[in-house]
């Protein structure tokens, strides 16, 4: 159960995270080797708060996970639909728990933490 939930996290927390806060659709996102690279960035900071609980992923899971994105077309996550409608994003359940994870292990998520202060920022 723990592996299955972090493994939805290395999608959910860029895609979710800032389709929400660029207001970009998931095709969008990996569009170019900018945001390609920052989607991996943050994928690769979920991987290292999993591997200081004990949680091992495959070593292409990111890549995998980007490939199945590219099939996607111009998917609307459902932080970016909540942030659009005006309602509460689920910055906490996505963002802060993983964040919170990583400053307790100490686990250096820099982007993270800006997403998730970018995020709290917007969330009504």
């Amino acid at each position: 159960m723990r592996y299955g939930r972090w493994e939805k996290l290395i999608w959910n927390v860029p895609f979710n995270g800032l389709g929400a806060a660029l207001d970009l659709t998931a095709d969008r996102l990996i569009a170019n080797s900018h945001g390609t690279e920052l989607v991996t960035d943050l994928m690769e900071e979920i991987i290292a708060i999993t591997k200081s609980i004990g949680v091992h992923l495959p070593a292409d899971l990111i890549r995998l996970k980007i490939e199945q994105t590219r099939t996607m077309g111009p998917y609307k996550t459902s932080m970016q639909i909540d942030r659009n409608c005006g309602r509460p994003m689920e910055i906490e359940a996505i963002i802060a728990k993983p964040l919170a994870i990583a400053q307790k292990r100490g686990v250096a998520t820099p982007l993270l933490e800006l997403l998730c202060r970018e995020l709290t920022l917007m969330n009504p």
